[in-house]
């Protein structure tokens, strides 16, 4: 008897086994889930009507953000208070960190009459780099005005004029550039905000394939009362090449 129950047991802690491993490896991966590292900082600006801002942490695994060229989305975005301080929980990695007070409220690339921080060294755009549950202090830093330059030599660009059903011009409305055909999540460029005559300028790093959507709000699910577009087919992006402007005027719908 004493035999049969060893042997029973043996078999239970056989069948049992790799379900116990696979308990103990689940707990190690939990356990291997790093704490974000903390940033603070913060952004002073002379001009005191400025009412909105944020500060973006974009990975160097990437490209490299070029303000006065591209709006290249950040991987992370953290709004300022409106004394200026922001506190960012970044995950591990390395980031060039740029920061914009703007006149109006709203995500998007720096326009005229914003002004924005850039973190650089002697040699240029600086990088940070970001360990689990450190915490790093910026310390106080000074915006500059932004100048947008609407006919700069050498960009590449899409530019033209949103409408919705009727063919009357939409103001508020951003332009995002997608390099996957699901255009899911945040585009990887954005444009500025189209104006009362409904014009917008998206400008991207470089020629390429590129899925196009217009949109009231550049985060989340479109919900009722958004305007939303896309250009072409689903399946089919808009080609530029570099160093080329393209218009392409995009037509929005009213979602119900």
């Amino acid at each position: 008897m004493y035999g049969l129950k060893k042997g029973i047991l043996s078999i239970i802690l056989i069948v049992l086994f790799p379900f116990i491993a696979f308990a103990q490896t689940e707990s190690n991966t939990v356990k291997k889930i790093t704490e974000p590292g903390y940033v603070t900082g913060k952004m002073e600006s002379e001009d005191k009507t400025l009412v909105f801002g944020y500060a973006g942490f974009f990975s160097t695994s990437g490209r490299m953000p070029d303000p006065t060229r591209f709006w290249k989305t950040p991987d992370y975005i953290y709004t300022l208070k409106d004394s200026g301080d922001f506190d960012a929980r970044v995950p591990e990695g390395k980031y060039y960190v740029i920061a914009i007070r703007k006149v109006k409220k709203g995500l998007g690339p720096p326009e005229t009459g914003d002004h924005f921080f850039y973190l650089m060294d002697a040699k240029g755009p600086k990088a940070i780099e970001i360990k689990s549950g450190m915490k790093l202090d910026l310390g106080t830093n000074r915006t500059v005005p932004v100048t947008f330059v609407s006919e700069q030599e050498g960009i590449t660009a899409l530019k033209g004029i949103i409408t919705d059903e009727k063919d009357n011009p939409v103001a508020g409305i951003r332009v995002g550039a997608y390099s996957n055909f699901t255009v899911l999540g945040k585009p990887d460029y954005i444009a500025n905000t189209s104006d009362k005559d409904g014009r917008y300028e998206l400008r991207l790093p470089e020629g390429g394939g590129y899925y196009i959507v217009a949109r009231s709000r550049p985060g989340g699910p479109p919900v009722s009362g958004d305007y939303y577009g896309r250009v072409g087919e689903e399946n089919k992006p808009v080609v530029i090449k570099t160093g080329q402007i393209v218009e392409l005027n995009i037509k929005v719908y009213k979602l119900n």
